[in-house]
């Protein structure tokens, strides 16, 4: 296994955690966590039915 690979794995988990923080320290309205979860099953091809997920409180 190349020496790189295990910096780039290391990079890979830190830009990870760097982007699970920014989410954490976030705040999301409803309204906007309602867009959100409309465009996602939109774009997926989510049937319409009950919501799956309850949105943060």
């Amino acid at each position: 296994m190349p020496s790189w690979l295990t910096t780039f794995g290391d990079l890979m988990a830190l830009l990870l955690t760097f982007f699970v923080l920014l989410l954490s320290f976030s705040t999301t309205s409803q309204n906007d966590f309602e867009k959100a979860i409309g465009s996602l099953q939109g774009a997926l091809g989510v049937l319409d039915g009950e919501p799956i997920m309850t949105p943060p409180v």
